[in-house]
Formats: C-alpha cells, structure tokens, sequence
C-alpha cells in the first residue's frame, strides 16, 4: 500500500500547481508561492526495453538504472513500431488513425504538449532528432511542421527537413534556431546536442522550461563513440552507444542537481520504438532480437522511466499498460494547459501517486509505416493482443505472435478479451491518410 507520505507529497505539488494556474496575472498581486514544475523528456531513438540494466538488460545503464531505483519504472510501456508514428503520438497524444499522414511528417496544425508549456510562460526547447519536417514519398505533396511551430522557441535539430540531412554522429550537420551548421568531422554529434541541452537548462534556471531532449543515439549507422578506441562490431558498437547515451543522460541529471532544481523537475525517459533487427541483447540472461519496425512486444515495449524527487517516491515499479500518447496530456496538466479534442492518451499523474493506478485497461494502436501503406490496426491488454483481420494472440504465451488463438475457442477468458479488445477496435476512427 502506498505510504500516505508520498500522497501528501504529490498532493502538495499539484495543489500548488492549481494555485500558480489560479493565480491572477496582474502585475499588483504577490508573487504564486512556488513555480510550476520544470519538465525534461528524454526520448532514445531505436532502444527497445531490453537495452536498460533497470530492466535486465546485460548492457552497463548506471544512470538510468539510478534514475529508475529513485523514482518510477514502468514495466509495461509501450510506443508504436518507427519513429514518426511514435514522436507524433507522443507529441500530440493522438493515435495515428486521427493525425498520422506520412513518415517524417506533423502536421502544423496539429497541438503538442509544447505548445501548452510555451502558453503558460514556459521556455521551451528541443534538441537532437527532428525528421517531422516534410513528408517522406515525394509524390506527396505535404509539407511537415518545424520546431518553431510545433512550439519550440530554441532548437538545435538533426534532419530538420529531408534536403541536407547529413550525419548526425561524426562531422554532424545540424539547424540551430533557424542557421544551419555543419561541425567538423572531429566532433561528434550527441555531444553537441548535449551541451546545448544543458546550457539551455542554465540559461532558464531561473524560470519554467520544458525540454524535450530528443537523442540521437542509439540509431544506426552503429559508430565508435568517443568512449570507445578500439574497433568493434556492430553489436558492440550498439553497446557502446548505449552506454553513451546513459552517461549523456548522467550529464543531464547531475545538471538538474547542480542547479539544485530536482525537487522542481519532473524527468521522464522512455523510446520511440524496439531495437534495430540487427541488434541481439540479452535481458535476464535470455537473448532478444530487436523488434523494430513489427508490432510484436519487441516491436512497442519501451522503457518508461518517471523521476521527479520529493513527488515520485523512490523504488516504484508498476505493471499498469501505459502508452507513449500519455505523455502529451500528462504534461499539459501539469502546465495547467490541458489538451482539448480528441486525445487517446491518458493523464499518469495516478501512477506518480501509486503504482498500482491502471491507466489503461486496453490499449489500441493504428500503425502505418508511410501515408500509402494498408494500416495494422490492433488492441491489446496485459494478456491478449486482437487484430482487425481477427487474429488473437496470448502475449504472456506466445509474445512474438507465432500462432493465433482459435476465433471459435470456448475458453472464457479468451472469448472475455476478444469481446473487449474488439470494442477498443471498433471505436477508432479510419485512418485520416485514407480519408
């Protein structure tokens, strides 16, 4: 059972926050008693569940594994199976089947959890892999949304839009608040988007920032780091620029406590998709083969870490199902800015109380790769896994979908599951990309 201290904690903090949203805006009255939170979200480009330590993974995490041991680790996390799909559901808090019209691309109209933030006085700011700034099959004439207009007032941006995208590792080329750069070849990449991460945090330590700290790493093509000196393969050059992306995410960290802002400071860490196929972990001793790109649990299941001390007690780990779509409405919340229309992600602050809070009983995902590609529609629990064509999977079973469930079995529980995962199915809308 959860300690009535952690209640009371998190209590404190949002019924401060309602006090700052409440609190009237003339220049004659008080200042509120205490600010709204800062916001950090960091998001791993191609880094399934089984490349953390907190986790089971065998690969060294040190920071995130602390990050994790002092606040919350969801066991049960999910995004969809690429990157685009995931970075726009995770901006906006909507399934794909209401917003998603082509790879790379968001569009400018729609309304992200940056926006709420930079309305209610936040600096906000975004740093590392952008590829939402155009639409990917040239016969497609949509152009996407910069930075600046998904609500970001500073960028620093790998592949801003699809002309001059460049590397982003060695001798990176980057868009830094509307100038194009292209570094030396002696530089690499992460780190460049890193100091610019932390030098935005000191510049606005004095006030509300909201930072979504984009990661390049650990995407292919899989390179030397600067930590490592000796040639490797490809599977230890993944390692390597995982363990880099964990002390990147310790700079991070340190920084917050440096300027003495973790007790105001909700950090949240998770991924936008499994791993690479090419890439083999092993988690609790058992070898998984990344998943990216197939909606199997190595596909979707991503680490989802929530750290914000004082609020977020230490050690917690939940079971509950949660979706990479939460994050838009949960921090809109907390901006005290919330998300109007139609959005399927759901607020967490309930699991930052306890554990146990059930987010979502079902969740649904409409998944196209491109504009033009037939979508794989599908809902899931924490059991069973329906499809529109009628296949069934018992995840816990048979977790890579090998073999359907039979349509006609008289099993109660699956006949119970099929009846609500079809329910979640039926009240998506059809894709917009096919309207």
């Amino acid at each position: 059972m959860m300690h009535a201290g952690s209640i009371n904690r998190i209590l404190t903090a949002l019924v401060t926050l309602v006090v700052f949203i409440a609190w009237p805006l003339s220049a004659a009255q008080p200042v509120p008693p205490k600010r709204p939170p800062n916001i950090i979200v960091i998001l791993a480009d191609d880094m399934g569940v089984e490349s953390v330590g907190a986790y089971g993974s065998e690969i060294a995490t040190p920071n995130l594994d602390k990050l994790a041991q002092t606040g919350l680790r969801v066991e049960n996390a999910h995004a969809m199976p690429i990157c685009t799909p995931s970075r726009v559901r995770l901006l906006t808090g909507k399934d794909s089947s209401r917003n998603f019209k082509d790879f790379g691309h968001l569009d400018e109209a729609e309304r992200t959890f940056a926006h709420a933030a930079r309305d209610k006085g936040y600096e906000t700011f975004v740093g590392g892999k952008w590829q939402l700034g155009k639409a990917w099959e040239a016969t497609i004439p949509l152009m996407g949304s910069s930075p600046v207009a998904a609500g970001f007032q500073n960028y620093i941006v790998h592949n801003l839009t699809e002309q001059e995208v460049g590397s982003r590792y060695w001798g990176p080329t980057f868009f830094r608040n509307g100038r194009r750069e292209r570094i030396e070849d002696r530089e690499y990449g992460p780190d460049i988007i890193n100091k610019a991460a932390l030098d935005f945090m000191d510049t606005n330590k004095d006030k509300p920032f909201l930072m979504f700290y984009s990661m390049l790493e650990p995407h292919d093509p899989w390179v030397l780091t600067p930590d490592m000196n000796n040639p490797a393969d490809k599977q230890e050059r993944y390692r390597g620029m995982v363990r880099h992306l964990d002390m990147l995410v310790g700079t991070v960290i340190k920084k917050v406590e440096d300027l003495r802002l973790s007790e105001n400071t909700l950090i949240i860490f998770t991924s936008d998709n499994g791993t690479h196929p090419a890439i083999t972990v092993r988690r609790n001793g058992v070898a998984v083969q990344g998943g990216k790109g197939t909606t199997t649990l190595r596909g979707t299941q991503v680490p989802f870490i929530a750290n914000w001390r004082g609020t977020i007690m230490p050690g917690m780990v939940s079971a509950s199902l949660v979706d990479i779509a939460d994050v838009a409405p949960t921090l809109a919340l907390l901006v005290g800015r919330p998300l109007s229309g139609e959005i399927d992600g759901k607020s967490l602050l309930p699991l930052f109380v306890d554990p146990r809070a059930q987010i979502h009983s079902v969740i649904a995902h409409t998944y196209m790769p491109t504009g033009r590609t037939p979508p794989s529609i599908y809902a899931f629990d924490r059991d069973f896994k329906l499809y529109t064509d009628g296949r069934m999977y018992d995840l816990n079973a048979d977790p890579l979908e090998a073999q359907p469930l039979s349509a006609t079995s008289t099993d109660s529980r699956e006949q119970a599951a099929r009846t609500k995962l079809k329910s979640s199915l039926d009240s998506l809308p059809r894709p917009v990309a096919f309207r």
